[in-house]
């Protein structure tokens, strides 16, 4: 029995476009595939059979993929009364607290730079340049992260 989710043609490119930039942020292409899904369908809990038929992946696949996934906190499943199937949705409750990990570590990085800047020769200008402006920049999204986040808007919910 197939069970794809019915998607738009605009939400299959969306699909792809979101998993190929997971991809090239170190997601492998499974895993990449199933959050990108999750996130675009108008359904926000998938059977295992729903992800797998329609991102016509083996079963292998989707089974190492998700609990890859479950692995490191990106998604989850829910059960149903009277359903022996597990439905997998994506931890939402995380995001803030992931993204500011995530800062925390540029912060880190920018810090280790400044150190390595301070015991580099100074016959490697353009490098040490390059370097400096990377930690400045690393440093400059970390110190205006409270400002960001209170300015975001992408118009979702919007009538």
């Amino acid at each position: 029995m197939i069970s794809k989710v019915n998607l738009t043609d605009e939400q299959k490119q969306l699909l792809e476009r979101l998993a190929v930039l997971y991809e090239q942020g170190g997601v492998p292409p499974a895993p990449a595939k199933i959050l990108a899904l999750l996130t675009v369908s108008d359904v926000t809990e998938l059977s295992f059979d729903q992800i797998q038929d329609t991102l016509e992946i083996s079963k292998s696949a989707t089974s190492q993929a998700l609990t890859q996934l479950q692995t490191f906190k990106q998604v989850e499943y829910a059960s149903r009364i009277g359903d022996r199937k597990r439905y997998f949705k994506l931890r939402t409750n995380n995001w803030l607290e992931s993204i500011i990990e995530k800062f925390e570590h540029l912060r880190l990085t920018s810090e280790v730079y400044c150190e390595i800047l301070k015991q580099r020769p100074a016959d490697t200008k353009d490098f040490n340049k390059a370097l400096e402006i990377k930690a400045k920049l690393l440093r400059f999204a970390v110190d205006n992260l409270p400002g960001m986040l209170k300015d975001l808007d992408c118009g979702a919910g919007e009538s």
